[in-house]
């Protein structure tokens, strides 16, 4: 049964490693990727999930769940390389109406669409129009901003992975996941009002440069 997402509803998003990390630490130019083309609807997608309708023991679960299937898909094809190994790190949570949906730049859709037999699964749809450098800049303007409404991560390190020391936590400490030690943090707002300071260049309104 599909069910409304609320205003004052919480939704949250996995994070894997290495997708969501840049440079060993998870950072938000990378929380929601929307890689690749889009889809034949015109809009990119990503996931997220919808809290209340599963637990924060069900979203650690299916996330560890996941990238074990990730890690066994990709040794069907061969030994996995240094460094490609999926890990499941925790999560992190928005309030719904804390999240801008749209502007003249973008446009953000999310749709309650069950997937793998998880109820709580989100579709996070995202369309930008323009040329195709244009489309770039305006992709990595949505993220930034769509990924600066989730506030600090919920750290988790999956059972099956508590004697590996390739796992991120032993390899860069669990700082790359502490927002006191986000020193991307700082860089990344001042990325963002650029990139809002050279669009509205052209544009009478620039209130929503910060």
């Amino acid at each position: 049964m599909l069910v409304s997402i609320e205003k004052s509803d919480t939704v949250s998003r996995w994070i894997f490693y290495d997708p969501a990390f840049s440079n060993g630490v998870q950072a938000d130019e990378v929380l929601f990727p929307f890689r690749g083309r889009s889809d034949d609807d015109g809009y990119y997608h990503e996931s997220a999930i919808l809290d209340k309708l599963t637990s924060p023991e069900e979203i650690n679960s299916r996330g560890c769940q996941t990238a074990a299937k990730r890690n066994k898909d990709k040794l069907k094809r061969g030994p996995i390389p240094e460094g490609k190994r999926r890990y499941y790190c925790g999560y992190r949570s928005a309030t719904y109406s804390d999240i801008r949906m749209k502007d003249e730049r973008f446009e953000f859709k999310f749709t309650h669409r069950p997937e793998d037999d998880y109820d709580a699964h989100i579709d996070v749809a995202l369309k930008v129009d323009g040329s195709r450098q244009i489309k770039a800049q305006r992709r990595t303007e949505a993220i930034i901003i769509l990924s600066e409404a989730f506030g600090s991560p919920y750290i988790y390190r999956c059972s099956c992975d508590n004697e590996d020391i390739e796992h991120p936590f032993d390899r860069f400490g669990t700082g790359c996941m502490s927002e006191a030690n986000k020193t991307w943090h700082k860089e990344t707002i001042e990325k963002v009002k650029n990139l809002q300071v050279k669009h509205c260049m052209n544009d009478t309104d620039c209130s929503k440069v910060v």
